[in-house]
């Protein structure tokens, strides 16, 4: 996609589409939604079975980024 216009229209756009967050404040993107309880649960047995956090926070992480890159549904990739 190509946006052509003024300076302003182009930075509005911009500005809209791609908000500033604080500095120092790492954004939390969430999984798509049909992700999201999948990945809750296994994170909720990775807690129970009692892993530390940091094991839960970086696999909460991987998982996000990936669902976020296969997009679809846990049964389209699963089979």
């Amino acid at each position: 996609m190509v946006l052509s216009g003024t300076y302003r229209s182009v930075a509005t756009y911009i500005d809209e589409r791609y908000p500033r967050r604080q500095p120092g404040k790492p954004a939390r993107v969430r999984p798509p939604a049909p992700w999201a309880p999948v990945i809750e649960d296994y994170l909720t047995t990775l807690a129970a079975a009692g892993q530390p956090a940091t094991t839960i926070k970086t696999r909460r992480q991987s998982l996000g980024q990936m669902a976020r890159e296969l997009g679809g549904c846990p049964a389209d990739v699963t089979g």
